[in-house]
């Protein structure tokens, strides 16, 4: 059996687990509200601003649809930096 110091430890124990709880609750709905409201000015840039995305990505895509030599070492480019990484991961390790 638990002595009567021990109980009251543990109750100590379990009401901090509890208002720790409660606080990161409070917490995580704050972040909730904070990227709700950030969600929505920026969706309402976005629809302010909606045929000047349109008209940049037909501008891209006529870009890189022209950039034809370009387009070819984008896969070449991309595995040069994936071992890059793994050189500078395999340096980083030792």
């Amino acid at each position: 059996m638990l002595s009567t110091k021990e109980m009251n430890d543990l109750a100590k124990q379990k009401e901090l687990l509890v208002l720790q709880s409660d606080l990161h609750r409070e917490l995580l709905r704050l972040e909730r509200l904070r990227l709700e409201k950030r969600m929505g000015a920026t969706a309402d840039r976005v629809r302010a601003g909606r045929w000047w995305i349109t008209g940049g990505l037909l501008g891209a895509g006529l870009l890189f649809s022209r950039a034809g030599k370009l387009t070819r070492w984008i896969p070449v480019a991309a595995a040069a930096w994936k071992f890059l990484q793994k050189k500078r991961a395999s340096h980083g390790s030792h």
